[in-house]
């Protein structure tokens, strides 16, 4: 048949030249039925075939005037689009990098691209500058509703300001006005707007807007879709958001707009997941180094809560410096928050709140005032992670360890955006893994690889952004960086043969005489606590933790405190050196189930017993201050 478009030319079909093939009744009477059914069908399709007709030829009337809307449509296009150098001046930049100016052309070409760059790059720029050129619109999914509300502030205030008739707008749940919402809605899909920020929910569960985007694709006035945080969409990424993947019925439904993909995440699992359920075709990369120089890293053991928190009040008053503070858990943010504006109540520092627990009026508040440098420290959860752009934040710190390298890295690259240096402090300790309600049993193959290398970075005595880079797939530049705390330190070796063998003792003893036992029992058994005493009062037993406990005071460990800080120390030191081992275990009610590490020596360990065999560690300068004579 020929296209719709010509169909009331053609002649009506032959009916009676192909009956239908209906099934047959297997009653009596079934062949008469039969014949009822196929008279009063084929009654209605020259009716149904006429109404066709009318349709088509309505739709011909159409598209003959389609030629002077078009023609409208390019001048509009062409009174709004510039040249690359106008452009840069337009947004304000000195000078392309070429990755920018590669990657605009490219979707300027009608090609999909994909742009792995670190926090602080300029990767906006690359789907700012098709918008600007061409005159036709970008749509930009992004998944923080703050940030993209600030860009549409800059961009149309920097179009106001140069007299532009370019405008960006965004379509999302932050309007509280339906009524205003709606007209957004209808002035974007009609063209209006040069840069539409939308968020992946409003983009994927709103049909009507879709189905009215569609005139405006045919026209051709889609340049792009740019997909930022790309990350998102791969489970390996630390922060997936299922909407994300369902953005993959763009590429069906519009297969001839472009698709640019932007993140600083570039594993080689997440890049596969970008490019598969995007259906990127062969796409043009842009790949830098993750590697941020400015950026300094630091590891520190908790001292307890109020000690930390002033010991940042006062890093923060006496440097005047801006700082994000992350925690774990919105009760922890709540708290932390609370004990700093106490601690500061005498100063002119101010401390806001963020977390997924407040309303959204809430949240918008406290990302304003911190924008405006109203307030000196954020005290956020993992939902002020995505997106955050403000040149001058001079500390991140932590908390906690986060669970996953991703959500570490993405973090830290809030500090420092303005190319100066930055320090980015890590105060956790290897308690942080231990999770209360899921197991690393239960953890996904790709959540496991991420979740040790987090753990191995506590106390790694090895260069911080060397793993870093490692874990990313990046080749590294080298052993030393020079702005992490392991580079900066002289490199020491530390004798803990006697203290490992203390440590060796207590395993073999549970492990050979009854179970693998926690961290928190063999630490018993070292201090000879009341709790060991009463649950083992076996004569060897009781002979051993008496001689580990006479060792502990010969190597100056005297406090049980001290013996406690000391092995929680040492022994991810030893874990990490192939001494010992973990099994993750669990107990209790599926409902309170409580999970839980125990240790077991390796052979290296074993030799270590029974070979009179030397441990020499490196110790990371977190440690220091630790372990005795490090």
């Amino acid at each position: 048949m020929e296209p719709a478009v010509k169909a009331p030319h053609l002649p009506l079909p032959q009916l009676a030249a192909a009956p239908l093939q209906l099934p047959m009744q297997a009653v009596p009477g079934g062949r008469q039925q039969w014949g009822r059914n196929q008279r009063i069908l084929l009654g209605f399709l020259p009716a149904i075939w006429l109404r066709r007709c009318k349709i088509c030829r309505q739709q011909r009337v159409r598209m003959t005037e389609m030629p002077s809307m078009d023609m409208k449509i390019m001048k509009v296009d062409k009174e709004r689009s510039m040249s690359f150098s106008t452009a840069e001046q337009f947004l304000g930049i000195q000078q392309l990098h070429p990755f920018q100016w590669e990657i605009a052309q490219a979707a300027l070409d009608g090609k999909d691209s994909c742009v792995y760059m670190a926090t602080g790059t300029g990767k906006s720029l690359c789907f700012q500058l098709p918008a600007v050129v061409s005159g036709k619109v970008v749509l930009v999914v992004s998944p923080l509703i703050a940030l993209m509300k600030e860009q549409v502030e800059k961009f149309n205030e920097r179009a106001k300001q140069q007299g532009s008739k370019m405008k960006a707008c965004f379509l999302g749940s932050g309007h509280e006005d339906v009524e205003r919402r709606f007209q957004m809605d209808e002035a974007a899909v009609r063209g209006d707007f040069n840069l539409v920020y939308i968020t992946p929910e409003k983009l994927t569960q709103c049909s009507h807007l879709l189905l009215r985007l569609r005139p405006l694709v045919e026209k051709g006035r889609v340049a792009l879709l740019a997909v930022d945080e790309a990350h998102s969409i791969s489970e390996w990424g630390g922060e997936f958001r299922p909407s994300y993947r369902e953005i993959s019925f763009f590429r069906e439904d519009f297969p001839e707009v472009p698709i640019m993909a932007l993140t600083a995440i570039k594993t080689p699992d997440v890049k596969d997941d970008i490019n598969n359920y995007l259906q990127l075709r062969g796409p043009k990369v842009a790949v830098g180094s993750a590697y941020r120089p400015n950026l300094v890293l630091k590891r520190s053991q908790p001292r307890g809560l109020k000690r930390d928190l002033e010991r940042i009040a006062d890093e923060v008053c006496r440097e005047g410096d801006r700082a994000i503070i992350y925690v774990k858990r919105r009760k922890e943010a709540e708290e932390v928050g609370a004990k700093l504006k106490e601690f500061l109540k005498f100063s002119d520092v101010t401390v806001g709140i963020y977390h997924a627990k407040r309303d959204q009026r809430q949240r918008d508040a406290a990302h304003d005032d911190f924008s405006d440098e109203g307030d000196h420290i954020m005290v956020a959860t993992v939902a002020y992670g995505l997106g955050i752009d403000f040149p001058n934040i001079r500390r991140v710190y932590h908390l906690a360890a986060p669970a996953l390298v991703e959500q570490y890295f993405q973090q830290i690259g809030r500090a420092g955006r303005d190319g100066k240096p930055a320090v980015c402090e890590l105060i956790a300790s290897d308690s942080d893994f231990v999770k209360p309600h899921r197991s690393p049993v239960q953890l996904e193959v790709w959540e496991k690889k991420s979740f040790e290398c987090m753990r191995n970075l506590i106390y790694s005595p090895e260069c911080l952004w060397s793993t870093l880079l490692k874990y990313m797939g990046e080749e590294t530049f080298g052993s030393r960086c020079g702005n992490c705390d392991v580079c900066r330190a002289q490199e020491k070796l530390y004798d803990a043969t006697c203290a490992a063998e203390v440590f060796f003792e207590a395993v073999d003893l549970f492990v050979t005489r009854h179970k693998p036992e926690s961290m928190t029992n063999i630490l018993a058994l070292i201090c000879n606590k009341k709790s060991f005493q009463n649950r083992f009062k076996g004569q060897e037993e009781q002979k051993l933790a008496v001689a580990l406990a006479e060792k502990c005071k010969g190597m100056g460990l005297l406090a049980q405190t001290k013996i406690t800080a000391f092995y929680k120390g040492l022994v991810p030191l030893l874990v990490n050196d192939g001494y010992l081992r973990r099994r993750p275990m669990s107990c209790g009610p599926w409902h309170t189930r409580r999970h839980y590490e125990v240790y077991l020596l390796t052979s290296k360990g074993s030799k270590v017993l029974h070979a009179d065999c030397e441990v020499r560690l490196q110790i990371p300068p977190c440690l220091h201050d630790v372990l005795p004579a490090a």
